[in-house]
């Protein structure tokens, strides 16, 4: 997931990574590093959620 967004260039958190970078800003960067790491989490447990509740039928 987050390959994609390293390679963009336009506004967002690839972007302000990128700038980060160039500029040699390390708050920024790490912030968005977490900030990457945290939507990950997020997506996950969703993923998780979702997965439990569609295959209930399912015995573990």
């Amino acid at each position: 997931m987050g390959a994609e967004l390293l390679l963009n260039i336009a506004p967002g958190i690839g972007g302000r990574m990128n700038e980060g970078q160039h500029l040699f800003h390390m708050d920024l960067l790490l912030l968005c590093i977490l900030l990457l790491g945290g939507v990950g989490v997020v997506f996950n447990v969703i993923a998780g959620a979702l997965e439990h509740r569609l295959l209930r039928w399912r015995i573990p």
